[in-house]
């Protein structure tokens, strides 16, 4: 019993060890800020007239781009017109995000001490014709000075609010002005910055939703006015939701389902079509949440791991699907040529599903996944003929419609393979190809059991017997004109026996005699029973 005890306990400490193993690499797995993947200057610093700087945001330990005076410098035309986050965003996940801090870092380059003008500006700088929810001041960290003791006081700064007011930073330092943080405006940098010196500023920021129908967009900039040419450096951040790990998605077989526009798809109700469809997989579905995965880009760019709701994109290689579902008469997706090769989805979209007859459906096991497909060609799943029978492949062919042209499919149009053999009992399979303008070939294969005739069962003496005792009677067969059984052909009877029917035949007497001697035998052995215990 002891062993027994520390083997539980054993199993129980691993079970837990796992379970928090798993957990803490879930959650080291996300990051609160994503960098963006499409630009190639997220690093960049920017230098004027002898000193350096940079703007960037930090939260819980993630680190932004830096800001830039071309968000998308050293980025390919392609590159930009599928990029899912505008401005050269960076992502940040309002749901992790905390603890954010905004950086401006000055760095005097010379051993001269050099003039430094910079105005850095708390508002949005994005399209002022839209609203949008942004990162702003968190006052509940400020205690006294906006940027504490991070900042040498003698380097002049002064800040700027939205009621048109300025105070010094050195009266709030001496207590005179206590500002009201949260109408902070802009934060302005003017005086000389000594040789070989530099100064950090670091602003508490948190995200503030104002309207939960605004997007995400904040716009930090910074103006450089301290020597020609001026330059303007911004910082662009997105919020997104709950990012996930794609990984996590790849739980269930994509969905077959057919569209029916506005968002709405119908799911096909054959199970072997869905029981066909492959398992999801990272090998053929393809993530990103900085492009918008147009179909000659998706090998282009790497799979990311992480997706959300707000920038992801994902598509759908349809190579791997066609080769279950062609030979079960579908395609996935075409366009007007052909069958598309990639099909991409946003990920924020949501589709309404419905069965074959309208109504609302939730798919089975909550598929995350789903493709548009097309039924090109019907037939019977399995035909019963008998040996001999006549046999017309074209009898059992459905019909079909070409989803490219959208063309009837008659069974002329179609290259019929068939290894059916009326002589002999057996299975045999017809296969009805089709091919489609791109050169994909559809079949769909109806299997053909051919059975020998049925022939009077040896499990019912009776149905042999007749008044005479002869098997071969005709007057105990059941006419042909009742006793008939079609195929589906129509073309094969078999015959049916005639039961006996009571008075028909010595059946009936048989049995009474048998009972009778057996009442006799009864009768004797109740005798010599009695006889012998007399």
């Amino acid at each position: 019993m002891k062993k027994i005890r520390v083997l539980l306990a054993t199993v129980l400490t691993l079970c837990m060890s796992t379970g928090l193993a798993s957990t803490a690499y879930a959650a080291e797995s996300l990051k609160t800020i994503y960098p963006n993947e499409v630009r190639t200057n997220g690093t960049e610093v920017t230098t004027n007239n002898g000193y350096e700087f940079c703007n960037y945001v930090t939260s819980n330990g993630d680190r932004s781009s830096n800001g830039s005076t071309n968000m998308y410098a050293g980025v390919s035309t392609d590159e930009m017109y599928s990029s899912s986050v505008a401005n050269g965003a960076d992502i940040f996940d309002i749901n992790r995000a905390n603890d954010i801090v905004y950086h401006v870092n000055l760095k005097n380059t010379d051993n001269t001490q050099k003039n430094v003008r910079l105005y850095i500006y708390m508002a949005n700088f994005l399209d002022s014709r839209r609203e949008h929810n942004e990162l702003k001041v968190d006052t509940t960290r400020i205690s006294g000075d906006l940027l504490g003791t991070s900042v040498d006081a003698s380097l002049p700064i002064r800040y700027y609010f939205t009621n048109g007011t300025d105070v010094a930073r050195q009266d709030v330092l001496n207590g005179t002005v206590t500002p009201d943080w949260s109408t902070l405006k802009e934060v302005h940098v003017d005086g000389q910055l000594p040789a070989g010196t530099s100064a950090e500023l670091k602003i508490p920021l948190k995200y503030v939703e104002t309207n939960p129908d605004w997007d995400t967009y904040t716009n930090l900039q910074v103006r450089d006015y301290s020597a020609p040419p001026y330059k303007f450096i911004s910082l662009n951040l997105v919020g997104v939701r709950g990012n996930k790990q794609v990984g996590d998605l790849m739980t269930g077989k994509v969905l077959g389902t057919i569209a029916k526009g506005n968002g709405t798809y119908e799911v096909i109700g054959d199970p072997e079509l869905q029981e066909a469809m492959p398992q999801a997989s990272e090998d053929f579905i393809k993530f990103s949440i900085w492009h918008q995965l147009r179909v000659d880009t998706v090998d282009r760019y790497a799979t990311d791991k992480v997706t959300n709701d707000t920038t992801s994109y994902y598509a759908i290689k349809t190579a791997p699907i066609n080769a279950r579902v062609n030979s079960l008469g579908y395609v996935t997706q075409v366009d007007g040529t052909r069958v598309m090769p990639v099909l991409r989805y946003n990920h924020s979209a949501k589709a309404a599903f419905v069965d074959e007859n309208g109504n609302a459906t939730a798919p089975a096991n909550g598929q995350a996944f789903y493709v548009s497909m097309h039924k090109v060609i019907s037939a019977e799943k399995e035909v019963t003929l008998h040996v001999n029978d006549s046999f017309d492949a074209a009898s059992y062919y459905l019909g079909g419609k070409d989803p490219i042209t959208g063309a009837t499919i008659g069974y002329a149009d179609l290259n019929v393979t068939s290894d059916v053999n009326m002589a002999h009992a057996g299975e045999y399979t017809v296969v009805y190809h089709y091919t489609l303008g791109d050169g994909t070939t559809v079949s769909r294969t109806t299997m053909v059991k051919v059975i020998n005739d049925t022939t009077p069962s040896t499990d019912n003496p009776s149905s042999d017997v007749t008044g005479k005792g002869n098997p071969t009677d005709a007057g105990h067969v059941a006419p042909t004109t009742s006793g008939q059984h079609a195929t589906k052909s129509g073309q094969h009877a078999t015959k049916v026996e005639k039961l006996p029917q009571t008075g028909d035949d010595v059946t009936g007497l048989a049995v009474s005699g048998v009972l009778t001697l057996l009442a006799g035998l009864t009768l004797v052995g109740l005798g010599v029973y009695r006889r012998k215990h007399a």
